[in-house]
């Protein structure tokens, strides 16, 4: 698999001396590539929704049939949708028992790669995570050239690592959603007479002089390494003039979208527990914004850490955190009775995002930004005391056309790895024989597609 070239963080600003600017740039590293837009005229998107702890599997597995089936208690807040989603049950991490780290850990780093973690670190991934991988592949063979390769989104304090563009790499998830939009659409939309908000234009500009005294710095001091420090330092370097020509494709307005800023007013800190309500909907709204607009075909928006600690007092009425709510679940009643309002909540989030995205219309009815995503709602835990077994999965969207949806599909004890690699299927990487760790999977999932 291609491996995309990463800055990491800690290494760039120890290796390129860059003093008070490697400071200044930090917060701008987990930026990708630029280019222009290319494919039809409604590409076909990948999107990720994750949510932690688990969930209560005899309250949120459907009952009935594959194609006739009703939905549960969990799941009742996505009956508008029914038909255009197939939810998964039987998908077990297989990959979880093996290799070293904490649980929450593990199963938040093996989720979207399938390779066991390389050492007792939540960034020691094996691999690379599906998301970086479809949209490498994408690029790669010219199904996509967007200003921007891929977008991280991520609410509360994401303390444990999912996303990863190689082996040991993990990608940041932006926790703000106003500098998401900033970042990813300050000059997205309104044809010719486009545009750019003077304020976000300075911004920007600003930037790109952080970039450039960095970029210089790193150059001079690039001759005096030697083997693979040179190497290294090259491919930072690399990385900077890429965010630097990214910086000024953004800068210019595009295509013929009409962008409305969300209302940021109400956000305070990020990642308090309190702002939860606030943010994650407004990262839903800029996610929604970036893909029709073409600013990226593929968006992770992570909800929550594997093992989330945040509270739901005010929206909610549960006081109690989600970790220990996740752990007592199984044992004892009142636990369990606010996991599953945790989860009602969260499936709430998500027919809410599905209806921005069923907004955007791309050439009528069955035509949506919906209708040419694939979406996929998943947890790095079963239920919140560490299984692996009965993963929750819920697809909705068809990928314009190549998912047969309405259906509730039982894969007794299938590896999630086979799931990751049907999802590159559905995106029409269809070469793909596995994803993740391939002695832990056997291919696509039987019937899926």
């Amino acid at each position: 698999m291609p491996a995309s070239i990463r800055l990491d963080r800690r290494r760039f600003l120890r290796m390129a001396g860059a003093g008070a600017a490697a400071g200044a740039i930090a917060p701008f590293l987990p930026i990708f590539e630029s280019g222009v837009s290319a494919g039809g005229e409604f590409p076909h998107r990948h999107v990720v929704f994750h949510t932690g702890n688990g969930t209560v599997h005899d309250a949120w597995r459907p009952s009935g049939s594959e194609t006739s089936f009703t939905l549960s208690r969990i799941l009742a807040p996505l009956e508008a949708f029914k038909d255009r989603l197939v939810i998964c049950d039987g998908l077990n991490q297989r990959v979880f028992d093996t290799g070293p780290g904490r649980p929450h850990g593990r199963a938040a780093a093996q989720l979207l790669t399938g390779f066991p973690l390389t050492a007792d670190s939540d960034g020691a991934a094996g691999g690379m995570s599906v998301d970086q991988f479809i949209a490498g592949e994408l690029r790669d063979r010219g199904l996509a050239r967007t200003p921007f390769r891929s977008m991280e989104l991520g609410a509360f304090r994401v303390t444990h690592e999912f996303l990863f563009s190689g082996p040991n790499l993990p990608i940041p998830q932006e926790a703000d959603p106003r500098r998401a939009f900033e970042r990813f659409l300050a000059g997205a939309g309104g044809g010719d007479g486009a545009t750019v908000d003077p304020r976000i234009a300075q911004r920007l500009a600003e930037r790109g002089r952080v970039f450039d005294v960095v970029a210089s710095q790193i150059r001079g001091v690039e001759g005096e390494l030697r083997g693979s420090d040179r190497e290294r330092m090259q491919r930072h370097l690399a990385a900077i003039e890429s965010v630097q020509a990214e910086l000024a494709a953004t800068a210019m307005p595009r295509g013929a979208c009409s962008v409305v800023s969300p209302d940021f007013g109400g956000i305070g800190d990020p990642r308090s527990s309190a702002m939860y309500p606030v943010v994650a909907p407004l990262h839903c709204s800029v996610a929604r914004l970036a893909l029709a607009c073409d600013q990226t075909r593929v968006v992770s928006i992570i909800l929550g850490t594997s093992g989330n600690t945040r509270l739901y007092p005010t929206w909610l009425g549960i006081s109690d955190e989600h970790h220990d709510i996740g752990h007592r679940a199984g044992g004892d009643s009142g636990m369990r009775e606010k996991q599953i309002r945790i989860e009602e909540y969260h499936a709430g989030l998500f027919r809410d995002f599905l209806t921005e995205l069923d907004s955007v219309d791309e050439g009528g009815p069955g035509q949506s930004l919906l209708d040419h995503s694939i979406v996929v709602w998943i947890n790095s835990l079963a239920d919140g005391g560490h299984g692996m077994v009965n993963l929750p999965v819920v697809i909705a969207g068809s990928g314009g056309g190549v998912l047969r949806t309405g259906r509730f599909m039982s894969f007794g004890g299938a590896s999630h790895c086979d799931l990751l690699t049907s999802l590159c299927h559905l995106m029409g990487l269809g070469d793909v024989a596995k994803f993740g760790d391939p002695s832990f999977g056997s291919g696509p999932l039987s019937g899926l597609a």
